[in-house]
């Protein structure tokens, strides 16, 4: 397996995992669901979209999606109304938590 296969499919695997994030949140009654970056208008449009999740606590993470999986994440949640903050890094995993305690 190529080493280009394999972040390929690690992307694909985080992509995933952050729509079934984004499903969980929206069952525990979070806001969550994709948007369009537009800060970056100059990237090739399929790799604007963003899967966006409103935590309990205030904050906000938040995945790019890639050509492969950002259909999934159109077809598997609703648009995201709310406003993203824009970051598009989520650097702290471990905000992920606040899901996780908002389901019971």
């Amino acid at each position: 397996m190529s080493n280009e296969h394999r972040i390929n499919n690690s992307y694909r695997e985080r992509n995933i995992l952050a729509i079934i994030a984004a499903r969980l949140a929206i069952a525990a009654g979070l806001k969550a669901g994709w948007s369009i970056d537009k800060d970056h208008e100059d990237w090739d449009m399929n790799w604007r979209y963003v899967v966006v999740i409103d935590l309990p606590d205030g904050k906000q993470i938040s995945y790019h999606m890639n050509p492969e999986t950002y259909l999934y994440a159109v077809n598997e949640l609703p648009e995201f109304t709310s406003v993203w903050d824009g970051k598009y890094s989520a650097k702290d995993i471990d905000t992920l938590n606040g899901i996780s305690k908002s389901i019971k």
